[in-house]
């Protein structure tokens, strides 16, 4: 899911090793030159997708998916990530932890990057 077009799910995966595993994927395009603006429009995405999963709309357009229980929402970013965004994707974790999602971020040249 890019940060645009808003209200939309692009990628979604299944974990073939724990099937109950469903991937929320998010490309982060934006270079957070704009710090504040970027990390706004990030949150509202990810909160795109936590309501998407909680409303049950995702079962409804994907049927395939009914009893899936463990969501991982994944960040895909263009940029290295500057120590602002480094922060921001901390307490994200943090609190998408407390909601029960993983969230796993993925920067260039880095396969994967854990916050907390």
């Amino acid at each position: 899911m890019a940060l645009y077009p808003k209200n939309k799910i692009d990628i979604f995966s299944i974990n073939m090793k724990d099937n109950d595993t469903i991937k929320i994927n998010i490309l982060d395009e934006l270079n957070w030159n704009d710090q504040e603006k970027d990390a706004s429009l990030l949150l509202k995405k990810l909160n795109e997708c936590v309501t998407f999963v909680e409303s049950k709309e995702m079962y409804q357009k994907i049927p395939d998916i009914v009893g899936k229980n463990k969501f991982v929402i994944q960040i895909f970013t263009k940029f290295e990530s500057s120590e602002y965004r480094n922060d921001f994707y901390e307490i994200v974790e943090d609190l998408l932890l407390d909601k029960g999602y993983e969230l796993k971020v993925y920067q260039p040249n880095q396969l994967y990057r854990k916050f907390a």
